[in-house]
């Protein structure tokens, strides 16, 4: 498995792993939020890791979010921005016209709103 695939693998060792201070249940939570990082997100895949309680969709919506705005890792730092997180709601809000002169950005988060949608989320930016 390449690089690419480093989500699977990840979410692959912290199933498995021995983690002292972490239940079966937490692992398998933290794998699925792992593996939901990248890629597609869907409830069928990450259910496959499902710990008996809901697995952590809202974090894994948050993580996807984090890992576009940040896609690039440069030295310039992001704006002050807010999320709010409501019961499947997540929304964002950015200064004023900050996404409509980051075209690509707010490509990569409106993508990230239709795989929200999937899994029951809605993912909104102001």
């Amino acid at each position: 498995m390449g690089y690419s695939g480093h989500h699977k693998h990840g979410a692959y060792l912290l199933a498995h792993a021995d983690l002292p201070g972490f239940s079966r249940q937490d692992q398998r939570a933290l794998a699925a939020m792992v593996l939901g990082h990248r890629g597609r997100f869907s409830a069928e895949r990450l259910n496959q890791l499902r710990p008996r309680r809901m697995v952590p969709y809202r974090l894994i919506a948050m993580l996807r979010a984090a890992v576009r705005l940040h896609r690039r890792r440069s030295a310039t730092p992001l704006p002050t921005f807010r999320a709010r997180l409501k019961e499947t709601a997540l929304c964002l809000e950015f200064p004023a016209d900050w996404l409509k002169s980051r075209p690509l950005t707010a490509a990569d988060l409106k993508l990230e709103r239709d795989r929200c949608q999937e899994v029951g989320l809605t993912l909104r930016f102001e």
